[in-house]
């Protein structure tokens, strides 16, 4: 009976400290969920190519096509509501390793891949280690060159800026070392559900894993970086030649007390991966074999500016974006076919048919609580080549006789967060 009596004593006496040992426990490690519920209703003014056929994320108008009364059949409006942006986040932080704080992420979505849609996605899954001054991300999240998480637009419309600015997530090693205000930063990585319009498995058959080296600067008020991107495709086993293509970018955030800039510029090669236009083609064949010899990389400016009010109810933004079509670096050449004559040996997205393209989008969101609402509107216009025009493109592929075509697009937008 004593004894029993005393173990209780004990056990009374120790739980304080082992439910506040637990709950400690609680406070450094574990895992938390979070996400949101979306719905969008979207209106186009015209026909519209969009990612997963949905309209809501337009990556471009639709060219002008006639029909036999000389009608532009692709000047047909178009309305949808989509959900299928809805998302769910799973973070988690452990016990340290090798002397570092460890953490990962795991996020999912129903945006589906390829030519898929309304299927679970996954967007990020990478594990960190955090040391004093170095950090390591293993796993695929935003590529480096494509999304810079301290500075991306905020526009309504999923897809933060694409086409103009570049989208993408990979499988990656990145490697950040910091040095008071300064960042330095190192990758390597391969291409995930991103890939590009070139035959499949060219990016793992080159052997050589995509490069990236990036610099921040960062304070309480600005962030500004640059970065270098360098990649090579084998587009056929059966031809040793490469595509070799380099990457340049700069970026800026400045937050002021009513007012958020942020700017963004970009020259290219074959950044297609990335959901842009870019691409390569043939610049030499052998005349006797009819075997390619050399590839050339195509080569694009793409630049955008997003402003911001800093309300915490409302908030005001506008978004500009302007991408160019340079031509490739060499002088392009056609492949040979069966009826004596050449094809076109362009691979890639849009250079061949679009000069530039830019776009304009006002916009307003109302936040209360875990609740938004937001408006946008999309003003959307497109250089295409002139067919009428057989001296249209030059020996470079830049486009010179060009046709505007032009949608306006209106989104309503209601997100819950959890």
């Amino acid at each position: 009976m004593y004894k029993s009596l005393l173990k209780f004593a004990i056990v009374l006496l120790l739980l304080p400290s082992f439910v506040g040992a637990q709950e400690m426990e609680k406070e450094k490690f574990g895992v938390k969920f979070s996400g949101f519920i979306r719905n969008d209703m979207v209106y186009n003014t015209r026909q519209v190519k969009s990612a997963r056929g949905e309209n809501q994320l337009v990556l471009m108008p639709l060219g002008i096509e006639k029909d036999a009364d000389d009608n532009d059949i692709n000047e047909t409006p178009n309305f949808n509501l989509v959900g299928l942006c809805t998302r769910m986040k799973v973070a988690i932080t452990g016990p340290d390793a090798f002397g570092a704080k460890t953490s990962g992420v795991i996020e999912t979505d129903f945006f589906g891949t390829g030519a898929t849609k309304f299927n679970i996605r996954m967007r990020h899954a990478f594990m960190k280690l955090n040391w004093e001054k170095v950090e390591l991300v293993a796993g695929q999240t935003w590529h480096p060159t494509t999304v810079v998480p301290q500075c991306f637009p905020g526009t309504v419309s999923f897809g933060v800026g694409a086409p103009f600015s570049p989208l993408s997530r990979v499988p990656q090693i990145k490697l950040s070392y910091k040095l008071g205000s300064i960042k330095l930063i190192g990758v390597m990585m391969s291409q995930g559900h991103f890939k590009g319009v070139s035959p499949a498995g060219s990016h793992i058959n080159s052997g050589i894993p995509e490069l990236h080296a990036q610099l921040q600067f960062k304070n309480e008020s600005l962030i500004a970086g640059a970065g270098f991107g360098y990649q090579v495709l084998r587009p056929q086993l059966a031809f040793e030649e490469t595509v070799n293509s380099t990457t340049m970018f700069g970026f800026l955030k400045y937050k002021a007390a009513p007012i958020t800039v942020k700017l963004y510029g970009m020259m290219g090669q074959n950044n297609d991966n990335a959901v842009m236009m870019g691409g390569y083609a043939v610049s030499d064949i052998d005349a006797e074999t009819g075997l390619i010899k050399e590839y050339t990389p195509y080569n694009t400016m793409n630049a955008w500016v997003d402003l911001h009010t800093n309300g915490k109810d409302v908030q005001y933004g506008l978004f500009f974006g302007y991408s160019e079509n340079l031509g490739a670096t060499d002088d392009i050449v056609g492949i040979p076919n069966a009826e004596g004559g050449t094809s076109s040996s362009f691979v890639g997205r849009w250079s061949n048919n679009i000069q530039s393209f830019m776009k304009v989008s006002p916009r307003v969101i109302w936040t209360s609580g875990k609740f938004k609402v937001g408006v946008e509107l999309e003003y959307f216009s497109v250089n295409y080549l002139d067919y009428k025009d057989e001296n249209s493109v030059d020996a470079k592929g830049v486009i010179e006789d060009t046709e505007a075509v032009n949608n306006i697009k209106f989104l309503l937008m209601l997100k819950y967060a959890f």
